[in-house]
């Protein structure tokens, strides 16, 4: 089953809900692709944040980021600046945690979602439980890139 357009349109609100709750600008949203992993590279960056989603949806829920993005957001956040990964780690993983609990208000209470998942630097494969077909949406947030890839049936 593909994601519909009120679908991919709720999770581009959720996102940018995300921001503007932070009173940060809203993302820049590209040209959303289905990612083929047999022949594409992986569409992650320096910090991810999976959410695993289970009830009336499966899947997951991926954004990835470069590391100025998180440390931006916890500059924004904290008010403080991240000393090292383990400032950056939580970010990403309250990031992804939001925005999935954002897009529950779109998709109902049997959107389930998981404890997130955090991988930092850029893995070899590509090992997130997602859905296919896998929709990888490219996104900019002050001049740094980002991509929110969804997997869901």
């Amino acid at each position: 089953m593909r994601l519909s357009d009120s679908d991919i349109s709720a999770l581009l609100s959720s996102t940018s809900e995300y921001f503007t709750s932070l009173g940060a600008p809203k993302p820049e949203f590209g040209v959303p692709y289905n990612l083929d992993a047999k022949s594409q590279k992986h569409p992650l960056l320096a910090y991810s944040g999976h959410i695993g989603i289970s009830g009336s949806h499966r899947g997951g829920l991926v954004i990835t980021c470069e590391k100025p993005v998180v440390e931006d957001l916890v500059q924004v956040v904290l008010g403080s600046t991240a000393e090292s990964d383990e400032d950056l780690i939580p970010m990403i993983a309250e990031m992804a945690n939001t925005i999935s609990g954002n897009a529950r208000t779109h998709f109902g209470s049997g959107f389930d979602i998981s404890v997130p998942t955090v991988v930092v630097g850029e893995p070899e494969e590509f090992k997130f439980v997602l859905a296919e077909p896998t929709l990888v949406i490219p996104m900019t947030w002050k001049g740094h890139a980002a991509n929110l890839i969804i997997g869901l049936t």
